[in-house]
């Protein structure tokens, strides 16, 4: 097992952690998971929002997270290095915790979407793209804009997407505080 996390492992199961959770954050908005980006720049970024959500969960979760987790991970770290026999117990318990955040990623990735509010949208001079729906921008892909009907009234999803190329909209992107958007 000691073998077996290796460097490229590291980086693999990484990467797949956060394909997985970009792949949950798009099935929340319905986008096919044909608009992954695989990207090593854009998975970077993602990896840093990944670390920060996990903090802003533990935040949620309590105060005492803060205090106790670090020092969970502290205990386990001390106990790696000073126990010789504790080793493989360790290294298979960071394992099984591996594979299971692996298995539970995707779930991530849509409670990411699920309690996202700050969104780009189209400016308010022509939030109107297509008809009478507004539209957020859930995701950028390729230069383009991933757009998303959504009821401004009731914050509640529409159906379908459509992709526009940023540069050919006829007005600007903004960030603004929507609050949740309902599924």
């Amino acid at each position: 097992m000691k073998k077996f996390w290796n460097i490229p492992i590291l980086i693999g199961y990484l990467y797949a952690i956060t394909i997985l959770v970009q792949g949950g954050f798009n099935s929340y908005f319905n986008i096919p998971l044909g608009f992954i980006t695989a990207s090593i720049v854009h998975n970077t970024i993602a990896a840093f929002i990944l670390f920060k959500a996990t903090l802003e969960l533990a935040a949620f979760l309590g105060w005492w997270w803060l205090v106790v987790g670090p020092v969970i991970i502290a205990v386990g770290l001390i106990s790696y290095i000073k126990f010789n026999d504790y080793k493989k117990i360790f290294i298979w318990i960071a394992t099984i915790m591996a594979l299971l955040f692996l298995y539970k990623a995707l779930d991530f990735g849509e409670f990411l979407a699920k309690w996202k509010t700050n969104f780009l949208i189209l400016s308010p001079e022509c939030h109107k793209v297509n008809g009478n729906e507004n539209y957020i921008v859930a995701e950028l892909y390729d230069g383009k804009a991933v757009l998303v009907p959504y009821d401004i009234t009731t914050n509640k999803l529409g159906d379908g997407f459509m992709l526009k190329e940023i540069s050919d909209l006829p007005c600007k992107l903004q960030y603004k505080d929507i609050g949740f958007i309902i599924k």
